[in-house]
C-alpha cells in the first residue's frame, strides 16, 4: 500500500490532460482532494459564479487533507519555501553555457589587450622617429606617419648607422598607364618597379622591403641620381603619365663627425625631384 500511496494516479473525467499532468505530481490522497476542488470549481463557473479563493490558508482542500494526515497519525508543520530542482541536464547545459561565456570574455579581453599593445607600439615607433629627427608628430609627411613605414626606417638606420637613405612612397598607377601591359610603364616590358629597384642596388643602396634604401654615404646618392636619365630615363617624369612614385624622402643621420659626439638623430628632406628631367 506505501508503494500505491507514492505512484498511483488518478483517473478523472473532464480535466485537460496537461493539467492532470500537474495534478499527477502530488500524492494520491491529494490528488483525489484537488480532482474534487477543479470538479467543484468548474460547477461554480458553469451555474455563473466566481470560483472560491485559492490562495486563502483557510482553503477546505487543505484543512481536509491537513486533517486526514493529522488523523493517520502524522504530524503537519506548515511552511512555504520556493525550492529550485534542477535535472542533472540542466545543470550540464547551465555549466556548459556559463563556461562559453567565460572563455568568451577571456578572449575578448586577450584581444583587446594584444590590440592596445600593438596601438601602443606603432605610435612609439612615429614618435621615436619625430624625436630623432626634431619634427613634430603631425608634420611628418604622410608616409612617415604609417607606422609600417616608421618601424621600417627606424630598422634600416640602426642597423646602417650613419648611412644616408631614401624612401620612396612609389605610386603603382605610374607603371599601369597601359591597361592592356600592366605592371610595365608605357606598357613597354622591362620598364617596371623591379628594374628600378635592381637599379638601385646595382649603384650600392641597400633595399629594405623595397620602400627604404640606404647608401653607403651621400656621394653614392649623388652618383646614383646622376645615371637615372641614362640607365632608366623611362622613369623620369612624363607628360601626360602618371609618375611612379608619389613622394621621396631623403634621410641623413647626423654623425659623429658632424657634432663631435655621439649621436643618433637625423634629418628629413623632402625630395620630390628625383625623376624630373635635368
Amino acid at each position: 500500500m506505501a508503494f500505491e500511496f507514492y505512484t498511483k494516479q488518478i483517473s478523472a473525467f473532464g480535466i485537460d490532460y496537461e493539467i492532470l499532468i500537474q495534478i499527477y505530481k502530488v500524492l494520491f490522497p491529494l490528488q483525489q482532494l484537488i480532482v474534487s476542488e477543479v470538479h467543484a470549481i468548474e460547477k461554480r463557473i458553469e451555474k455563473g459564479k466566481k470560483a472560491l479563493g485559492l490562495i486563502s490558508s483557510n482553503f477546505s482542500t487543505w484543512e481536509n487533507f491537513y486533517k486526514m494526515l493529522v488523523k493517520n497519525g502524522f504530524e503537519v508543520y506548515v511552511t512555504r519555501r520556493l525550492v529550485e530542482i534542477e535535472s542533472p541536464q540542466k545543470a550540464e547545459i547551465k555549466k556548459a553555457t556559463e563556461y562559453q561565456h567565460s572563455t568568451m570574455y577571456e578572449l575578448i579581453e586577450k584581444t583587446c589587450n594584444v590590440y592596445w599593445r600593438i596601438e601602443e607600439n606603432e605610435d612609439a615607433k612615429k614618435r621615436e622617429l619625430a624625436k630623432k629627427s626634431d619634427t613634430a608628430l603631425d608634420k611628418l609627411s604622410p608616409m612617415l606617419q604609417n607606422s609600417e613605414i616608421a618601424t621600417l626606417v627606424l630598422k634600416a638606420l640602426k642597423k646602417n648607422q650613419n648611412m644616408p637613405a631614401i624612401v620612396f612612397e612609389w605610386n603603382e598607377a605610374g607603371f599601369n598607364d597601359v591597361p592592356t601591359a600592366p605592371g610595365f610603364r608605357n606598357g613597354i616590358a622591362g620598364q617596371s618597379k623591379a628594374e628600378i629597384i635592381t637599379n638601385f642596388t646595382t649603384n650600392r643602396a641597400t633595399s629594405y622591403n623595397d620602400v627604404v634604401f640606404t647608401f653607403p654615404n651621400s656621394n653614392a646618392i649623388g652618383a646614383w641620381l646622376d645615371q637615372i636619365h641614362v640607365n632608366i630615363p623611362w622613369a623620369i617624369n612624363q607628360p601626360g603619365v602618371l609618375n611612379v612614385c608619389t613622394s621621396v624622402t631623403r634621410i641623413h643621420q647626423i654623425t659623429e663627425r658632424d657634432t663631435g659626439t655621439l649621436s643618433t638623430a637625423f634629418d628629413l628632406e623632402n625630395s620630390p625631384y628625383v625623376f624630373y628631367s635635368p
